[in-house]
């Protein structure tokens, strides 16, 4: 479910459902989201490098990317309660009146060490009640907001002339 202008412009949080109880998985800030998109790529390295696409078509990404993750459901958990142990700890720091490049700094360092648990977000109680497939729905609704940017790629390349490979031969 695509998100809203105003959910974006207010940065309304993620709200899922994860077994009978609804959460909110507040929305990472540029640096936190940075940090979490790291994290993604280092988990998902090795699932990755087995499908390599040449271009950034998300469909074909997207598809390809959760046929990977069918052997590794797990992953997805763990990157969705990672996503929200990032959002505290910058929220923490925040509250402690850190800005700029302290702040930046003082959450580099948090961030090496495994995290605690979100406030509200109790990972026995999630994993013990909701379905796998209800956290690959949250799992994908964090992917939309984390990469905001992939439907302009698909609509910069739709956009763009197409050249013909170097090997086509032309002729009248």
């Amino acid at each position: 479910m695509a998100r809203s202008e105003s959910d974006q412009t207010c940065m309304a949080p993620i709200v899922v459902k994860l077994g009978s109880k609804e959460y909110t998985i507040p929305c990472l800030t540029i640096i936190a989201q940075r940090a979490w998109r790291v994290k993604l790529n280092a988990e998902m390295a090795e699932i990755v490098a087995s499908f390599q696409p040449t271009e950034l078509d998300a469909n074909v990404f997207g598809k390809g990317l959760a046929s990977a993750l069918i052997g590794f459901p797990e992953k997805m958990a763990d990157l969705m309660f990672a996503y929200r142990e990032y959002g505290s700890a910058w929220e923490e720091l925040l509250k402690e009146g850190l800005s700029g490049s302290e702040l930046i700094a003082r959450f580099s360092t948090l961030i090496s060490e495994p995290l605690p648990e979100a406030f509200g977000f109790p990972r026995a109680v999630i994993l013990t009640g909701a379905t796998e497939e209800q956290v690959g729905t949250a799992f994908s609704r964090i992917m939309e907001v984390a990469y905001p940017l992939v439907p302009l790629a698909q609509a910069m390349k739709a956009a763009r002339p197409v050249t013909p490979p170097a090997t086509a031969k032309f002729s009248n």
